[in-house]
């Protein structure tokens, strides 16, 4: 295997040991079942410090661990508290703990998982706004967009260089985490089928940053540097409930408006051009797990020409690697190797419409089974890349 496809993204134990990190072994089951019938992981992090959650951390990770790890960075990690302007204790207390506590409860009812009132004919979202990548007021109203939102920034402030299997890593983290929150909730909430990350590979935060973003440039109060970093954003598609429809209509407006505010600002035709194309159907518009990392890079407006990548990946292979790796002795190498080229999937016509309707340069993260990567990019063509950017 090339040194290339060994995914120098990922931490050895060594490396952890030496500051206040996470620290993993290797995966130990016992005889104990999840709700799923699944084993049970009983080696769980040491400390909760750590900005990034690595693959194997992810994979012996109990829900417990998770969830502590959440609370931690929601209410305690200084980084992310000033990062986010505060948001990330209002996610904690009005989305994420509802949401923990009652899959803890075991009373039979839903959970909360979508967050949405009556504003008088038409549905408004009821979760917290928030500031990411070029999007001033994104609205987060549901749990998996709030846990990619807290990763997304989290994930910020880890130290390593950036290559495109960086962004595997924390797409498949956030994969294995949204499984686990699923499967403890006695079948009233379901695995998202698909989930999504987007990214760049400029040096610093894409397009047109707002002023007051800690991840551009470091303010004398914060609590450590912070180096200008790539832009990265994760997605899902929504939880079950019966709001989903009503969270679908509201994001399908709010991507049109982008792209009309786009047009507003960059002197182009981006929504006429957008709704013109074959494969454009407006139906599907706000239910895919690219929307909310779209609307992160498309609320300033998007400039034409901008080089975005990113990849979508069905967490349903999660489950049948842990079907076919040992779980005593797993290999996070082998591991990623075998998740990505399974289960990566090509983004939809639609998504694929707005981008090009756009004029961006958009690229699709893939991986063959032999290890060779490639960029897939919106015109079809697969273009062979290594994993760094």
């Amino acid at each position: 295997m090339s040194t290339q496809t060994m995914l120098p993204l990922l931490y050895t134990a060594a490396a952890l040991c030496a500051g206040t990190y996470i620290v993993f072994g290797r995966p130990r089951w016992t005889n104990k079942s999840s709700p799923s019938g699944e084993p049970v992981v009983t080696e769980e992090p040491q400390s909760y410090e750590h900005p990034f959650i690595t693959l194997l951390v992810a994979w012996s990770m109990t829900l417990d661990a998770f969830k502590e790890w959440l609370r931690f960075t929601c209410m305690e990690n200084a980084d992310v508290a000033q990062a986010t302007n505060g948001k990330a204790k209002d996610i904690w207390n009005n989305m994420l703990d509802p949401l923990f506590t009652s899959l803890a409860a075991e009373d039979g009812d839903d959970p909360p998982v979508i967050f949405m009132h009556e504003a008088g004919d038409k549905m408004e979202p009821d979760g917290v706004a928030v500031e990411w990548l070029n999007n001033l007021t994104l609205q987060l109203a549901d749990v998996w967009s709030a846990i990619a939102y807290i990763m997304s920034v989290s994930a910020s402030f880890d130290d390593r260089e950036r290559t495109k299997d960086w962004y595997l890593e924390l797409l498949m983290v956030f994969s294995i985490l949204l499984r686990k929150i699923a499967l403890s909730s006695s079948n009233t909430l379901e695995v998202p089928s698909v989930v999504h990350i987007l990214w760049t590979d400029r040096r610093e935060l894409i397009l047109q940053p707002f002023p007051q973003n800690t991840l551009l440039t470091s303010r004398p109060q914060s609590p450590s540097p912070v180096k200008a970093v790539p832009g990265h954003a994760l997605g899902s598609m929504p939880p079950t409930s019966i709001l989903w429809d009503k969270l679908k209509e509201y994001r399908k407006a709010e991507l049109e408006s982008a792209l009309k505010a786009a047009d507003l600002q960059n002197n182009t035709n981006t929504f006429d051009k957008f709704t013109s194309l074959p494969a454009h159907e407006s139906s599907n518009l706000g239910q895919c797990a690219e929307t909310v990392p779209y609307l992160c890079v498309m609320g300033g407006g998007l400039k034409p020409g901008t080089k975005l990548y990113g990849l979508s990946f069905k967490p349903e292979w999660i489950g049948r690697a842990m079907e076919n790796f040992e779980a005593s002795n797993v290999d996070a190498s082998a591991l990623l190797l075998y998740l990505h080229p399974r289960g990566f999937m090509k983004a939809c016509p639609s998504c694929c419409s707005v981008l090009l309707a756009m004029n961006v340069q958009y690229s699709q993260y893939k991986r063959r089974p032999n290890g060779k990567t490639l960029l897939q990019h919106l015109n079809g063509v697969n273009e062979p890349c290594g994993t760094e950017l």
